[in-house]
């Protein structure tokens, strides 16, 4: 994974210095949102996939580093004091506190912004159109901010287990589905592969949300047995929705099984 942060985060950088204005007192808040990052897999995994299906990654990097904007836009907005009210993220201050709660929010909007005006990169059209559609669909109402709504509904309320899982699909899952479907759509993969490839995605985020839980002591001993069951059952699911690629899937099938060490 690492092999691609680098060049994930120079093209990142080279983005926003050609979209944004730095003299704008906001950019320097979205600049501190991006930067560090972290390990950067969900661009990571667009990349993986863009090569699995016989393409460069480097057709896959405008959309890539989108998704990886959406992803950092969710995170300065789950951390306003009017969502989880986080201090600390990444082992600094969080955007609101470091910059104001106004400053904050307007951030967020502008790298959501930002990261569809990504799309400008992806030379063929039909390309572009295609991740464009999957970017709103899986980022919108019916995608991760979605999944937002239901959670500060539910705050604080028991929830049902088909409700929980809803909640975690929406603002987990979808994001990882567009990832690698953002692969598929720069390698122009066929329909067969790319209805394999967003199950790989799909049971990656149940697994990642999973194995978050887990880290964050969510559960109760006995309970916590029980969801390593679960993470070993996704884990392995996602491994065989990429048997079709061959040798060519050991990339994201190795990805993936990092989600073990817990």
């Amino acid at each position: 994974m690492n092999k691609y942060k680098k060049i994930i985060d120079k093209n990142i950088e080279k983005y926003l210095n050609e979209f944004e204005d730095r003299k704008n007192p906001l950019f320097k808040a979205m600049y501190y949102s991006l930067f560090p990052g972290g390990k950067r897999i969900r661009p990571v995994l667009a990349l993986e996939t863009c090569k699995m299906c016989g393409e460069s990654f480097s057709k896959a990097m405008p959309g890539a580093c989108a998704v990886e904007v959406i992803h950092n836009f969710s995170l300065v907005h789950d951390d306003l004091p009017c969502m989880d009210n986080d201090d600390y993220r990444r082992g600094k201050l969080t955007v609101h506190k470091k910059f104001g709660t106004a400053n904050a929010v307007l951030a967020g909007d502008a790298l959501l912004i930002f990261a569809f005006a990504l799309l400008k990169n992806i030379k063929d059209k039909i390309v572009m159109s295609r991740t464009l559609g999957q970017m709103t669909l899986c980022s919108g109402s019916f995608g991760m901010i979605g999944g937002q709504a239901y959670d500060v509904k539910y705050e604080g309320k028991k929830k049902t287990e088909g409700l929980r899982k809803k909640i975690n699909y929406l603002k987990t899952a979808e994001l990882f589905i567009l990832s690698v479907q953002v692969g598929a759509i720069a390698a122009k993969a066929d329909q067969e592969q790319f209805k394999h490839i967003s199950e790989y995605g799909r049971a990656f985020g149940e697994a990642f949300q999973i194995r978050d839980d887990i880290q964050d002591n969510e559960y109760a001993d006995k309970e916590k047995t029980r969801q390593m069951k679960c993470l070993d059952k996704y884990i392995m699911r996602a491994k065989q929705t990429l048997d079709i690629f061959g040798k060519k899937a050991d990339n994201l099938k190795a990805l993936v099984e990092k989600l073990k060490e817990v």
